[in-house]
């Protein structure tokens, strides 16, 4: 690894420095792609639910865009994870809770970007390999955790996008974990479903209703032994209410839902949770606030915040639970391929308690965790002119 990413990066500039001058007429059919994010997170969690900790790094995800045909894309690349300080990393990178080193460490963590993308028809497109996922699948965030666009492992598996005037959709299946014939461990993976409908579509009000369904199946026929399957699901449905003026506001309340199939080793088999919501956006400057209600709900993808078991203390299982999500962001515009967002969450806890087995009741007060970051993004698309001579495009390069 050490010597084949330093000559993949080589051949990727390469490629840019021969082909400085765009070409861009509709028969250019290749380009470089070169998405970049610096960030720096500070979780100050409270130790209760979840201990705090920091992600300073960077990933770097260049690939090669082949428009094929007018509907058919080919992606190819890698995806660099790197997090300042590190000299090791776990075999996968893919948590809701930072994770434990364990065995099998390597000193870098790079995995490659394979991408096929087929649009059928206008309003439907198939994606293979490497899947899209640019803002958490629309995902509500007691579902998915944003912390994970750019601290976990990009998935890949097989997707379905769904775009009509009225209804929208994100299906997807992510595989996290392939077994080979004999294998110690179980075969996991992600089901995904992710549907808008509108019933209200106007230039300044859009009325609609999100569902949203998660499902992480653990098992698996060519083990070494014979394990029990576990599946485990968390679902959504709600209305949410957006108004497009000068100022974006939105609001919106989620029912939520988990369930297992009584095989995961949990204090319970089911629970919910309640999250209204309301937001605004004006040139750059976000700010929104939810209420949280919870009872025996666990997440699949989003923050431990929202889980009703202790992430950092074994055994511990909190009684329902309510606190004030407040978030507050701003992205700065002004620029065409790069992005600077500076950003500050908080979970605001009210009085509550919890259960451990051998110890008395957790009994807490009011409490509030934090975390704020910088994140800077740029993501330049360089089409790749086509050379009459390859001799005259190596002996004149432009650097």
């Amino acid at each position: 690894m050490k010597r084949v990413l330093p000559l993949f990066i080589y051949v990727l500039l390469s490629i840019t420095a021969f082909s400085h001058t765009p070409d861009t007429t509709r028969h250019s059919k290749v380009s470089l792609s070169t998405e970049f994010e610096h960030f720096f997170r500070d979780n100050e969690f409270s130790a209760e639910k979840i201990s705090g900790y920091t992600l300073p790094g960077f990933y770097f995800r260049p690939r090669v865009v082949w428009k094929v045909e007018k509907r058919v894309r080919l992606e190819a690349g890698l995806h660099w994870l790197h997090y300042w300080g590190a000299t090791s990393y776990p075999e996968r990178i893919s948590f809701t809770a930072f994770p434990e080193m364990g065995e099998g460490a390597r000193p870098s963590h790079v995995l490659p970007w394979m991408q096929a993308r087929v649009d059928v028809l206008p309003q439907l497109s198939f994606v293979f390999g490497s899947l899209e996922n640019k803002d958490g699948h629309r995902l509500p965030r007691p579902l998915y955790d944003p912390e994970l666009l750019y601290a976990a492992d990009p998935e890949a598996g097989i997707q379905m996008l769904l775009d009509f005037k009225y209804f929208d959709a994100d299906i997807w299946m992510d595989w996290k974990e392939f077994i080979f014939r004999g294998s110690e461990t179980q075969e996991r993976f992600i089901f995904g479903f992710s549907g808008k409908t509108d019933l209200l579509q106007d230039k300044l009000v859009n009325l609609s209703i999100p569902v949203n369904v998660l499902a992480q199946h653990t098992g698996g026929e060519m083990l070494a032994q014979e394990l029990d399957p576990i599946t485990v699901f968390n679902f959504a449905g709600g209305v949410e209410l957006t108004y497009n003026g000068r100022v974006r506001l939105k609001a919106g309340c989620n029912l939520m839902g988990f369930v297992h199939n009584g095989n995961a080793a949990l204090p319970f088999r089911q629970g919910w949770g309640l999250y209204p919501h309301i937001g605004m956006d004006f040139k750059g400057l976000a700010f929104d606030i939810a209420y949280w209600h919870g009872d025996d709900f666990v997440p699949l993808l989003g923050s431990p915040h929202f889980s009703s078991i202790s992430v950092n203390t074994p055994g511990l299982v909190f009684d329902p639970m309510d606190m004030l999500v407040v978030n507050a962001s701003y992205q700065m515009r002004q620029f065409r391929y790069t992005t600077l967002t500076f950003d500050a969450l908080s979970y605001i806890y009210f009085p509550y308690s919890g259960d451990r087995p051998g110890y008395t009741k957790v009994e807490r007060g009011a409490a509030a965790s934090f975390s704020f970051g910088f994140n800077l993004k740029i993501n330049p698309l360089q089409p790749l002119q086509r050379k009459k001579s390859l001799k005259k495009a190596i002996s004149m390069p432009n650097f």
